[in-house]
Parts: structure tokens; sequence; C-alpha cells
């Protein structure tokens, strides 16, 4: 009796764009090409005794927990757009709901003080824990895998280049991120109450950082007037009843002139971990010297990228793919993007890989890209 030899996994692909016979899933591509990132990545941190990790990471000594001590910094005297800070209200209330905690003394020494402290720290992590359990919950809800796939997908979330670099910066985009998610989630829910509660997530993510107002355009695919007029009303009271606490009208108008001055001045650089449009276009000018010109052509490739994003997502099919579109346009349209905010596309790859995609050409493009964008790559050290 001869026994065959069992075909090796490769020779059951074929090569024509179809649906291919094999016991692989996207979804363990996705495994294996993260995972292999993460392993190379804390190798090469042992190797560089430590100096890999600012491949993600700004090198400052000095600098860890920046973002949320900060803003609890400015937010301590109750004027924050005196002080030139440019988030919404939403975010500049839980910064001064926060900063109570600390006492004058402490606040009198300075930020980094304040970070160091014990109720600084203590602060720090309740915020990190507190985001971290809502945002494995929200994944574990949402993903339609096995126990042992949901702890490989949450393994490969937390390790991803973004969270790493929420981590380490501790930025109000996780709080933005979590109420985006909740309003991905539960906006068709069969109960009012949860839809509401999506409606007011949404608003919440707004007041916290503008730009997912462009998650909005989910509704208008559902063409349901009532919901459409419903989020706006409350997006209105969410965004602006909180300005309220910090000057009222006039306090709109000193944040849009702390947000045009922020923007000139992170406007000439295409360096610094942001990840939009115009400033990606400005690291190419900057290495083949174009300078302006190219500046001018990135901010036009901005416009076109949001005209396009928008008449997409409202055509497009499936429904993981508008959601991918509208959250695209909230990473690049802003001036100043940091890379943390690549987290707002967690829903998405759920989705995606929630409709259990073949092993296809177009599937496999589409897996790549969600790779690259979340895998932790350390390239030096």
């Amino acid at each position: 009796m001869i026994l065959k030899p069992k075909k090796l996994i490769f020779e059951k692909f074929s090569l024509n764009g179809k649906k291919l016979s094999s016991d692989v899933k996207i979804l363990h591509i996705y495994f294996a090409a993260m995972l292999g990132f993460i392993l190379a990545g804390i190798v090469n941190i042992f190797v560089s005794n430590g100096n890999a990790i600012y491949d993600m990471l700004i090198p400052n000594m000095n600098n860890h927990y920046w973002d949320l001590i900060t803003s609890i910094f400015h937010n301590y005297a109750g004027m924050p757009y005196e002080e030139g800070v440019i988030y919404p209200p939403g975010a500049n209330i839980i910064c001064l709901l926060l900063s109570k905690m600390f006492s004058l003394e402490s606040y009198m020494d300075g930020i980094n003080a304040m970070r160091d402290s014990q109720i600084g720290m203590l602060v720090i992590m309740w915020f990190l824990l507190s985001t971290v359990t809502l945002f494995i919950s929200l994944i574990c809800y949402q993903f339609q895998g096995t126990r042992a796939e949901k702890l490989c997908l949450v393994l490969t979330i937390l390790l991803s280049a973004p969270y790493v670099r929420e981590i380490s910066k501790a930025n109000l985009v996780m709080v933005s991120v979590i109420c985006v998610y909740v309003f991905i989630l539960f906006k068709d829910h069969e109960s009012v109450f949860m839809r509401v509660l999506a409606f007011v997530a949404l608003s919440a993510a707004v007041a916290l950082k503008i730009y997912p107002v462009f998650l909005g355009i989910l509704l208008l695919r559902e063409k349901s007037a009532k919901k459409i007029w419903g989020c706006i009303g409350c997006g209105i009271v969410v965004f602006f009843v909180p300005f309220f606490v910090f000057g009222g009208l006039h306090g709109v108008v000193l944040m849009l002139q702390n947000i045009f001055n922020t923007t000139s001045i992170f406007n000439d650089s295409g360096l610094g971990f942001k990840i939009d449009i115009t400033n990606t276009i400005n690291i190419v000018g900057d290495l083949f010297h174009y300078g302006g010109n190219i500046r001018r052509v990135g901010t036009c490739f901005n416009y076109i990228f949001l005209i396009l994003g928008f008449v997409m997502s409202l055509f497009v099919q499936e429904e993981w793919k508008a959601v991918t579109l509208l959250s695209l346009l909230t990473l690049s349209y802003p001036t100043f993007s940091g890379s943390y905010g690549i987290l707002i596309l967690v829903p998405a790859l759920i989705m995606f890989l929630n409709t259990k995609p073949g092993i296809t050409h177009e599937n496999m493009a589409y897996i790549l890209l969600f790779v690259l964008l979340f895998a932790p790559m350390f390239f030096g050290g």
C-alpha cells in the first residue's frame, strides 16, 4: 500500500481571486501577522536594552502620561481656554473634575509634581484601568469568536502600536473611542433606551474630540429623519451646554482661536507622530525639499478625500467599509492627529472579521492594511 503525501497548505490555494478551499481564515492570518510583529518587537526591545520602544514613543524620558496630566493642570483654575487649551468642553469637564483631587500645593509645584505625586499616579492608574476595562468589554461584546480567539484579539489590540502609544500618553482620545464604539454597536438596537444611549455616546465623543462627528453620517445611510434629528439635537445639547462652565459663548470664541493658533504651529511639519493626510504628505515634501508647494497639494488632497469619503460611505454596501471610511476621515482630516487615534478603527476591524471573510486577494489586502495600521513596528534602537 502506497501512502500519498499530504498536500501542503499552500497547494490548496488558487490565485483566481475567488474564495479558496483552505482551513486557514483571514482571522488566523491577522493573528499570525500581529503576533509576529509583537514577538519581533519584544525581542528587539531586549536586544536594544529598551531603546527600540522609542520607535513608537516620543524619545523624551519625562513626558509619560503627559496629555492627561497637562489637561488636568490647565483645568485646575477653571479657565482652560484662557490658557490656550484646544479641547472641546466635554474633555475639559472631565479634567476639571479630576483636578479637584489635587491639592493647591501640588498645582503650584507644576505639572511634573502633579503627575509624580501619589494622587497623580492614582488618578492616572484609575483612568487607564477604567478605559481599558470598558474597551475590552466592548471588544468581547462585538467580536463573534471563541474564547481563545477573543483572548488573542484583545492581546493583539492591547499590544498594538496605537494602544501602546495611548498608554504612554494617557490621552482622552480613549474616552472618545469608547463613546464612538458604543454608538456603532447600539445605534440600531431594538431598545429605545440603547439607541438614545448610542446618540448620547456619539455626542459625548464629539464633545471630547470634535471630529467623531463624521461617524454621524452612518445615520444618513439609514434614511431615518427621526434618528438624524434626534442625534443632532442631542449633540447640540451635549456639546454646547458645558461651555457655560467655561465662560459661555466667549469660551467658544477662545476655543476656536486656540485651535487656529495650534493648527498654524503644527501645520508646518509632518513630524511628531501625526497621521493626518496633510502632515503625512508634508513628510514627503521635507524629504525631497519641495516645501510649501507640496503642503498646498496636501491640503487640496485632504479636501478631496473628505468629499470622496462622504460620498463613498453613503453608497458602499458593506457597513464595515462605511465605518472604516468615516473612521479614517476622523484621523486624516484634522491638522493634528496623533497615532493613538488609530484605535477608532477597532470596531471596523472587528466588523470585517465578523463577516468571516474568505481568503481572496481583496480580503488579503484589507487585512494587510489593518495589520500595518496596528502592528507595533520597532526598526531602530
